[in-house]
């Protein structure tokens, strides 16, 4: 069914037609049904076999993610499977498109009259101490790369 489906697709790709459209629309509704429908029932199975070690091997592995990512094409036009150079594309992609600055604040309403101001800080050791023992550990490091891990 699912070769059917990409069969279809392709199909209307080429063509543009409704007909082949509705034709591709119906087939991955249906596709679709299918699959769920296997899912109930193999979960209906394991439900009916009544085994505890079969249903914790059934939720681990739905608690497993499984993320792979395909091969990424490289700013040169090749294709390249190696992790480090996915690393490379998506910083570099992530780097494009989150860091320029439009040069627009947003407008806050005061909270404070105009002559209210801060003049000075203090923190103590003890202060500094009883905060960075309530950091998790497992957070991930600030803006400024220094991890929670004290």
């Amino acid at each position: 069914m699912q070769n059917y489906k990409a069969f279809l697709w392709k199909k209307w790709k080429h063509s543009k037609r409704h007909e082949d459209k509705n034709a591709y629309n119906e087939t991955a509704n249906n596709c679709r049904s299918a699959i769920m429908k296997y899912n109930a029932a193999k979960e209906l199975e394991l439900i009916r076999k009544n085994n505890i070690g079969s249903f914790y091997n059934f939720v681990n592995n739905k608690l497993h993610s499984r993320s792979h990512i395909n091969a990424l094409m490289r700013p040169d036009g090749l294709m390249t499977d190696s992790a480090d150079e996915k690393s490379e594309i998506f910083n570099s992609f992530s780097a494009s498109v989150f860091i320029e600055d439009n040069g627009c604040l947003p407008q806050f309403c005061k909270r404070v009259n105009d002559d209210v101001s801060l003049t000075s800080v203090n923190f103590t050791p003890s202060i500094v101490r009883q905060t960075l023992r309530r950091l998790k550990p497992s957070s991930s490091a600030g803006l400024d790369g220094i991890s929670n891990l004290f």
